[in-house]
């Protein structure tokens, strides 16, 4: 493979109005007029281009979308395309989705399909709900339904909500119901809001419930506020509370206004392994954090192969950013082989959930590992001053678009 030179990068964004480029220039295309690929024209005289992984794109023509996947046509002449992975997507016809994996139609003439993560995806059609899990539905026909993590999920039907977590249901036929994670959760009835916490009943009906973390709320009755930390009242008939962290909160109590500030600093050490254990117990939440301290080198060095280990757990139960995180590890090979199709399928399933927040979570990542190019341009790093320069020509919104791959910060 020859790489194109800088003069050549420039000739050719000076004379295309949108051009993208992968795997170290490996894989070209236009938005304009053709896509290319190992120099060779797959496609010209396109609307659009959308280039997925290696071999599998999509093509708009005369508004139509088609599906190209090893040379092999998928899907043609519809409406919108959404490609996961290999063997495994979902296209738009007249305002209905049918979705396809393996080569075998999962579900067709849906109202609409939602991904939440890896075989985990609910579906609606003639005005109801599905929800799948590994091949096995676990509640349909329902009003509406909510996946929070693998197994715990709640649905509404006849106005009424219920929760189930590991096949169990937990609370059924209430009005509303507030998950917090595995095994905490708050209802509301018509005699008010009630907290759970591992299947004990923490305070029930009441007016309004703000939960921080295990054993720690504070809920109000009757326009008075009551503090609970560690499962022992604090403050109670306060005016208001607000709190800050364990230990940290203020109150206001017969007009005056107090505040209690108990900390107990811990170690670096102490702090991370209270994360890692509510981590090891299968709270995505915590599987996050932990991923995200190893990766940043905070509380614990840095280690990128722990990082991927724990994002991965988060992600496949539907964490947001640590899909989002999984898939940039894959990208710039950190912590794992560089893998392009994996790193793009994994920004897929984040961005089938919430493309704006994935979006979001991408950009803030790459725009601190710009940083870090410019910090290593600046010590003599030939890579990073290479991508700098490609960024200089196409505009530093293409750092999204180049691979890393051989670059040591």
């Amino acid at each position: 493979m020859t790489k194109i030179t800088l003069k050549e990068l420039e000739y050719i964004y000076n004379n295309n109005d949108d051009i993208y480029f992968y795997k170290d220039f490996e894989n070209i295309y236009s938005s304009v007029f053709k896509y290319i690929q190992d120099g060779k024209v797959l496609i010209e005289d396109a609307d659009y281009v959308w280039w997925f992984a290696k071999n599998v794109f999509k093509y708009i023509q005369d508004g139509k979308e088609t599906l190209i996947q090893d040379g092999k046509i998928l899907i043609k002449n519809v409406d919108d395309i959404k490609w996961y992975s290999e063997d495994f997507f979902s296209y738009d016809k007249h305002g209905k989705e049918t979705f396809i994996q393996d080569g075998k139609v999962l579900i067709e003439d849906a109202d609409y399909v939602w991904l939440y993560a890896k075989d985990v995806f609910e579906y609606k059609k003639d005005g109801k709900e599905t929800l799948i899990q590994d091949d096995k539905i676990l509640v349909e026909d329902a009003h509406y339904v909510e996946w929070y993590e693998k197994d715990v999920f709640k649905y509404a039907k006849d106005g009424k909500e219920t929760l189930v977590e590991d096949d169990k249901v937990l609370i059924e036929n209430v009005k509303y119901i507030y998950w917090h994670r595995k095994g905490i959760f708050e209802y509301e009835n018509d005699n008010g809001y009630t907290l759970v916490e591992n299947g004990e009943i923490l305070v029930e009906n009441v007016d309004k419930i703000e939960w921080y973390e295990e054993a720690t709320f504070k809920y109000e009755k009757n326009d008075k506020e009551t503090f609970i930390q560690d499962g022992k009242v604090l403050i109670e008939d306060a005016d208001y509370v607000k709190w800050y962290e364990k230990n940290v909160f203020k109150y206001e109590k017969d007009g005056k206004e107090y505040k209690i500030d108990n900390e107990a600093k811990m170690t670096d050490k102490e702090e991370f392994e209270i994360i890692k254990k509510k981590a090891e117990q299968g709270n995505a939440a915590a599987q996050f954090m932990s991923g995200y301290l190893y990766y940043k080198g905070k509380k614990v060095p840095k280690d990128y192969k722990k990082a991927v280990k724990w994002y991965r757990l988060a992600a496949e139960q539907g964490h947001i950013a640590a899909q989002v995180m999984l898939a940039i590890c894959y990208y710039l090979g950190r912590g794992v082989k560089p893998d392009y199709e994996e790193a793009m399928q994994w920004y897929r399933i984040a961005g089938g959930q919430d493309r704006s927040l994935a979006d979001q979570y991408c950009r803030e990542e790459f725009e601190e590992i710009f940083e870090e190019i410019k910090a290593a341009a600046k010590q003599g790093n030939a890579e990073a001053q290479h991508i700098l320069g490609c960024c200089g020509v196409i505009g530093g919104e293409a750092l999204r678009h180049i691979r890393f791959d051989y670059l040591t910060l």
